[in-house]
């Protein structure tokens, strides 16, 4: 036998192989694992959350949206990304490639309020970064 031969009976071999593991993996009921409550958290722990928790109002979810045009048709495409607010200006500073060649931005700051539009302030694409303010 040559060693092609040798390969597609390996592969039939594992193939099969694979398909009885997924069916008997299939046919075992699945038992939850029982969850052991923890102690209190540490002061790194506190430290931490008490550092997100200060921090989470200046992060701002940023979606764009751009014209990309081919050959045959032109279509809006969407981008996303995220950044965090520099000043009380407005200025929210994130990722060049997040806001390149958008016509249109979107910054949200509160998970349920709406998106507020944005412009382009400045950029250094060398750097991956970006400046945009609020409107």
């Amino acid at each position: 036998m040559n060693k092609i031969a040798y390969f597609l009976i390996f592969v039939v071999l594992a193939g099969t192989a694979t398909l009885l593991q997924a069916q008997r993996s299939a046919e075992r009921p699945v038992e939850p694992r029982a969850v052991t409550p923890r102690g209190p958290l540490t002061e790194h722990e506190r430290s931490l959350v008490s550092l997100f928790d200060s921090a989470a109002p200046s992060v701002a979810y940023i979606t764009t949206e751009r014209i990309e045009r081919n050959l045959c048709y032109a279509e809006v495409a969407q981008g996303a990304g995220s950044g965090f607010v520099w000043d009380s200006a407005g200025h929210v500073v994130t990722n060049f490639h997040v806001i390149q060649n958008a016509r249109k931005v979107l910054v949200q700051l509160d998970a349920g309020k709406e998106p507020v539009a944005a412009e382009y302030v400045g950029a250094a694409p060398e750097y991956d970064l970006a400046v945009v303010k609020l409107k």
